[in-house]
């Protein structure tokens, strides 16, 4: 295993969590790394912590760019990357001593293009395994595509983002990042329509730091999430509808009516004004066919019928 991975970590203003993250990242099991370093045009400590790592570690590169969003720091950091393979890291989350090294052995040992593996949510000292199953396994490109928009309890579910992840540079070619958040919908969606394998490894390697606990009513939706991730994800269903691919593209669509149907009632019941999202949101599901499974298809035939029902539904299931 003597091929070279080149991680790209975005940083902003995290002075509190980069030297966790870095450290992990250093001291990883797979030692032929190149790391590289955007620092989003940070006005806290974050850039000169990444430079004071770089003298101790000659495999780290720090690039000082204007505050561009992470979208665009990952693109820099594609441009300057040299190794056959690619990892994404978010600067406030940090990594298992083995995580390059298993992905690496799962790559060579199938002869896939993207390896993933599971991974914990952090909050506090807590931690959930999540995305965790009982085997390693192959799949080929569209069933990995599949399961990155499944909605119903499913055997296999993966995450859409890019951290939990090792990307053959070939299969990467000229595909870019397209935006500040939820960048990670339609890059992965790109991607993996490209490759040919993606392998699983069962083992939780990486740690996503949760900012926050609480209901997502009230703490964890935010006016990017309809304005930019469900651009993203309405942008995905043509993506496939492009090339033909009636099923995915079905699989896609179904993500978006049951998005749209709990963030309407999010929507309703934030403290910020969403009144123009409110009634097209309302509007797009009134309109809606039904494509879904069965769960999501009766979830929209309640909101048709009675849709305050459903904002009781979705109030008593977030405790709200």
């Amino acid at each position: 295993m003597n091929n070279k991975i080149s991680i790209i970590i975005p940083v902003y203003n995290v002075e509190k969590y980069i030297e966790r993250c870095l450290n992990s990242i250093i001291t990883q099991s797979y030692t032929n790394l190149e790391i590289i370093l955007v620092d989003d045009g940070s006005t806290d400590r974050s850039g000169e912590i990444c430079d004071r790592y770089a003298l101790v570690d000659n495999r780290i590169k720090v690039l000082h760019i204007k505050n561009s969003g992470r979208g665009e720091a990952r693109n820099v950091g594609l441009a300057q990357a040299k190794g056959q393979y690619i990892g994404f890291v978010d600067s406030d989350d940090w990594v298992e001593r083995d995580l390059y090294r298993c992905l690496m052995e799962s790559i060579e040992e199938t002869g896939a293009d993207i390896s993933i593996c599971a991974y914990y949510e952090c909050l506090a000292e807590n931690k959930t395994a999540k995305m965790l199953y009982e085997n390693n396994f192959v799949c080929n490109s569209k069933e990995a595509l599949h399961f990155t928009m499944s909605n119903v309890k499913r055997k296999y579910w993966f995450n859409i983002a890019i951290w939990n992840k090792l990307y053959r540079r070939d299969v990467i070619k000229n595909i870019r990042f397209k935006g500040r958040e939820y960048e990670d919908i339609m890059y992965n969606a790109e991607v993996f329509y490209n490759v040919s394998n993606v392998t699983y490894v069962c083992k939780c390697l990486y740690d996503y730091r949760l900012s926050r606990k609480g209901s997502i009513i009230t703490e964890g939706f935010q006016r990017k999430t309809i304005e930019t991730e469900m651009k993203f994800k309405e942008e995905r269903v043509e993506f496939f509808k492009k090339n033909n691919e009636k099923k995915l593209a079905r699989d896609a669509e179904t993500v978006v009516i049951h998005d749209k149907l709990l963030y309407y009632v999010f929507m309703l019941l934030s403290d910020d004004d969403y009144g123009e999202h409110i009634k097209k949101y309302e509007k797009d599901l009134k309109k809606a066919k039904f494509i879904a499974d069965a769960k999501t298809n009766i979830a929209l035939l309640i909101f048709k019928c009675f849709p305050k029902l459903w904002v009781l539904i979705i109030k008593k299931k977030y405790n709200y």
